[in-house]
């Protein structure tokens, strides 16, 4: 399944950045939000199947989807960064950090950058910068550390589509055998 993982990544990352597309990038992920968890559980499946059953079975449930993609997001981009940052500051670490990165900042040119900003009143000094880098660092640690929690959330929620549909052919099934035998089939 690697190749198919690997093209499944070129096609997603392909439409998110074709500028046409990019102002309905968000629209797009949306629907294809279930594409890798398709393409982990069901059996013989390509990429471009795993995009198709993932917009399937978001189309039938898309406000639930955006609400678990939007809390996603505020927690996992935004809130917990935003709080290990702020304990970071209560602790000194972020202190710690921009020390070190200033050091690797003054190596740096800064003049010839500020000249460039001059022209719509920017000015940057190595304080800034290194303060700058050192709470995205803290940040997309957190971020990364939180990619499990999402992809727990999409798999259950994968795993709750797949059953709704489960469900419905179920029920057509019930309905067939019954119509053929005359009776019901016992749940």
């Amino acid at each position: 399944k690697i190749i198919n993982y690997l093209i499944l990544m070129f096609l997603i990352t392909l439409l998110l950045i074709v500028p046409p597309l990019i102002f309905i990038a968000p629209i797009i992920w949306i629907f294809l939000c279930l594409s890798f968890q398709v393409l982990s559980f069901e059996d013989n499946i390509s990429a471009k199947s795993a995009i198709s059953r993932s917009i399937e079975l978001v189309k039938g449930n898309v406000f639930s989807t955006i609400i678990l993609l939007l809390l996603c997001a505020a927690v996992t981009y935004w809130f917990l960064p935003s709080m290990f940052v702020w304990a970071c500051e209560k602790v000194s670490l972020i202190t710690f950090l921009i020390g070190r990165i200033e050091i690797l900042v003054d190596l740096l040119n800064l003049d010839l950058l500020n000249e460039k900003l001059a022209v719509v009143n920017i000015s940057l000094d190595s304080l800034t910068i290194a303060k700058y880098m050192a709470e995205n660092v803290v940040s997309v640690i957190v971020v990364a550390f939180t990619l499990p929690f999402r992809c727990c959330c999409f798999t259950q929620l994968y795993k709750l589509y797949d059953s709704e549909k489960i469900k419905d052919f179920s029920k057509e099934s019930d309905e067939i055998i019954a119509r053929a035998t005359g009776k019901k089939r016992k749940s």
